[in-house]
């Protein structure tokens, strides 16, 4: 009996030895010209996205770097330097890739040795259609249903390409059908979108919502549902999900347009977000939305206090995640910037009952018959938070002159 357990386990051990192998991704990658900017990647493993948080690769001095996945179904993998992309990568378990980034080419694109070759050409091609851009060439028109079958025509010609490359033995199951994935999320989220400026253009204008705007928007979801297991594996999950949440909020029978801009002038705006997230996602989903949704709200550098009260609470539903070390760099200037607001802080003298003033007439009153140095700003204008590292100067200057400052 001992030797049968022993000999169990044993085979036990090879096995899942056998499955670590077989599931090990091994991407060489060679950058040649001149890397001025940090070189990071992002990959989406194991179907728990991490599009928007980068990790960060150290190089040799010829360029090189390795990085080694461990996923048990095909992943994006996309190498960045600063912020711009060169390309994407699909891989699938056990393969090897070797990846080419040349900074002088006029291409700017990757170039890989490697199984589906030719459709990490074609994936890459596809890629390079603009969502944005895209948006902005259905922006005056009106007829819903010629944007639906031009967007429905331009999503099928991609996947038969997709199939004909399939059918030819160029690429595999699992490369069509992960492309595939990727490929109609970019047009729901591009016919979602589509609908949903259409839809608050009628509400900025106090029109009537319309059902076919309605219908339009809610087919947008139909090839993309966001209950699909592997839907978070696409680069464009997490504005697939935002979209689907709006969709769902504002064309609710319950929808209440005043009572939303109560929520907003309570400053509670981000925490009724988040919690409408919670209805439609859970586990890994919700996880990597709420933290997407802190990150891009944050790096708006609006401030907002509301953001430190969510973050908290986020720790404290991920005590262990990941994600947690891409916000604290982001959280904790709003949370130091917010502290030294405060009216305790000696160095900043507030005027007068401000809480009460409207104009800047008002605002003038205590500084009448002096000489005074007005300093517009938004906590969003990054040339405006710039200065700040310039105000000392400033100061002396203005001090000399006698010339109060006021921000």
């Amino acid at each position: 009996m001992k030797k049968k357990i022993i000999l169990l386990l044993g085979l036990l051990s090879v096995v899942t030895s056998f499955l670590n192998a077989s599931n090990k991704v091994i991407i060489s990658v060679t950058i040649t010209g001149d890397i001025k900017e940090q070189v990071e990647y992002t990959s989406s493993e194991n179907g728990s996205c991490f599009y928007g948080f980068p990790r960060n690769i150290q190089i040799d001095s010829y360029g090189n770097f390795i990085v080694t996945l461990n996923i048990d179904k095909p992943t994006f993998f996309q190498p960045l330097i600063g912020t711009y992309s060169y390309g994407t990568l699909v891989v699938e378990p056990g393969g090897e890739y070797e990846v080419r980034i040349d900074l002088n080419s006029k291409e700017k694109s990757i170039q890989t040795i490697c199984n589906n070759e030719k459709g990490q050409i074609l994936y890459n091609k596809l890629l390079k259609k603009n969502l944005n851009s895209s948006l902005r060439n259905y922006e005056r028109n009106e007829d819903l249903l010629n944007i639906k079958e031009e967007i429905k025509l331009a999503r099928n010609s991609e996947i038969e390409e997709l199939k004909k490359l399939l059918e030819d033995g160029e690429i595999s199951e699992p490369f069509f059908k992960i492309v595939k994935l990727d490929r109609e999320c970019f047009y729901s989220v591009l016919q979602s979108e589509v609908a949903q400026r259409k839809y608050f253009k009628i509400l900025r204008n106090n029109a009537n919502y319309t059902d076919d705007v309605k219908k339009m928007w809610k087919e947008a979801f139909q090839n993309s549902p966001i209950t699909n297991a592997n839907i978070a594996s696409s680069h464009l999950f997490y504005r697939l999900v935002k979209n689907y949440i709006s969709y769902k909020q504002f064309t609710s029978d319950s929808f209440d347009k005043d009572k939303l801009m109560e929520i907003y002038k309570q400053g509670s705006t981000h925490t009724h977000n988040i919690n409408l997230s919670k209805n439609y996602l859970n586990d890994d989903k919700l996880e990597y939305y709420q933290a997407r949704y802190l990150y891009e709200s944050a790096t708006k550098m609006n401030f907002e206090e509301e953001l430190i009260r969510l973050f908290d609470n986020f720790k404290k539903d991920y005590p262990e995640s990941e994600y947690s070390n891409f916000l604290c760099p982001i959280i904790n200037p709003i949370s130091n910037f917010l502290d030294n607001k405060k009216p305790n802080n000696e160095q900043i003298k507030y005027i007068p009952n401000y809480e009460n003033i409207n104009s800047l007439n008002e605002c003038l009153l205590p500084f009448k018959g002096r000489k005074v140095y007005i300093d517009i700003w938004a906590s969003w204008c990054i040339p405006c938070r710039t200065q700040f590292n310039h105000k000392e100067k400033l100061k002396k200057i203005l001090d000399a002159e006698n010339v109060e400052m006021v921000y």
